[in-house]
């Protein structure tokens, strides 16, 4: 699967001026890029409980997205590594999501809060077949700790001991309801602010997906709301207790046509998310807002031309992001393939 991206774009940043002192400023920029490059093998074994799965991102420095295997059909057990049990949203394939990309919400969730990603870890599952398809899944997962920050970037490694408290505990049941699949999850999750220390913080959150087909198209739709502790702290705040965060997002679009792979197809889509970093604080919130169309040749290829906008209120916490500003206006034209 391949992916890439164009971008155009004004964003509103502070610099080191001439003189040493910090400025702001106003950029233009025409980025293009590679998003992403995935090469995948599933092996079903001749023991029809049995099977494997293995996926590549070959973009850049290659590393391994998923390796794990499973056994077991209605009970099951999954080993290796693949993505901790979180909201749909982050469950699905971006090749799935109409979006060119998940949005800033979900790069604070995961790349910043430690929240969900693909961690090394064991799972152990129910899945139920009939009306409601009763679903259940536990898992523990390696956490991570700090590994650097840079402006607007955060890195990672694993916690290489082997001591329980390392461990990201994760849960998420769901069942499907007249075509609406309704999930619920928690994670007491491993997170890091500082290099080689780490702490656990609570999260939670439910969502609900639509996948509904009609005669001549498709109305799919993902909606969320995540709550849970923070690392990061508004400058100036006092008291020392650990701050909630509070997030949701609404994904909806509608495809014409598409109904089969390969057939030709035109989806509109409009997504929107906001977060609360700290629920005592005011004028914190960050929002986004994205409007876009994907054509192409069903779960083949398409091309998606998404205009995006986001904006962050003057106490968004600088821990984020490692105190760039996040606001910009953005059009992106997006080619994918899957062969």
């Amino acid at each position: 699967r391949l992916f890439a991206l164009a971008e155009v774009s004004h964003r509103h940043e502070t610099v080191v001026g001439s003189a040493g002192a910090l400025q702001a400023r106003d950029r233009d920029a025409l980025d293009l890029s590679l998003q992403s490059a995935r090469f995948g093998v599933a092996y079903h074994s001749p023991l029809r409980f049995l099977s494997a799965q293995l996926e590549l991102e070959i973009a850049g420095k290659p590393r391994v997205k998923d390796a794990f295997l499973e056994a077991g059909k209605t009970f099951f057990v999954k080993v290796g590594q693949f993505k901790v049990p979180s909201a749909t949203f982050e469950l699905e394939s971006p090749w799935t999501l109409p979006l060119a990309r998940r949005g800033l919400v979900h790069d604070l969730m995961t790349d910043w809060l430690d929240i969900a990603g693909r961690r090394p870890g064991v799972a152990f599952g129910y899945k139920g077949k009939g009306g409601v398809k009763p679903r259940l899944t536990l898992g523990a997962f390696q956490g991570t700790t700090l590994k650097q920050v840079v402006p607007g970037d955060r890195d990672v490694r694993l916690i290489d001991h082997a001591s329980l408290t390392a461990q990201t505990y994760a849960a998420r049941g769901e069942v499907t309801l007249a075509g609406v699949t309704l999930g619920a999850w928690y994670e007491q999750r491993v997170g890091s602010t500082v290099a080689a220390e780490f702490s656990h913080f609570a999260t939670f959150g439910v969502d609900a997906e639509v996948s509904q087909r009609f005669e001549h198209g498709a109305l799919r739709a993902w909606v969320d709301g995540s709550a849970g502790e923070s690392l990061y702290v508004t400058a100036n705040k006092p008291g020392t207790a650990t701050p909630w965060f509070a997030s949701g997002r609404a994904l909806v679009s509608y495809r014409f046509g598409g109904l089969e792979q390969g057939e030709p197809y035109v989806e509109p889509f409009g997504f929107f998310a906001l977060m609360d970093p700290d629920t005592e604080v005011v004028s914190d919130f960050v929002s986004e807002a994205a409007v876009g169309v994907a054509a192409g040749f069903w779960d083949r290829a398409r091309l998606t031309l998404q205009g995006e906008m986001i904006d962050s209120q003057r106490n968004f916490p600088g821990g984020f992001l490692d105190s760039q500003n996040p606001d910009h206006m953005s059009l992106l034209l997006q080619a994918g393939a899957r062969f």
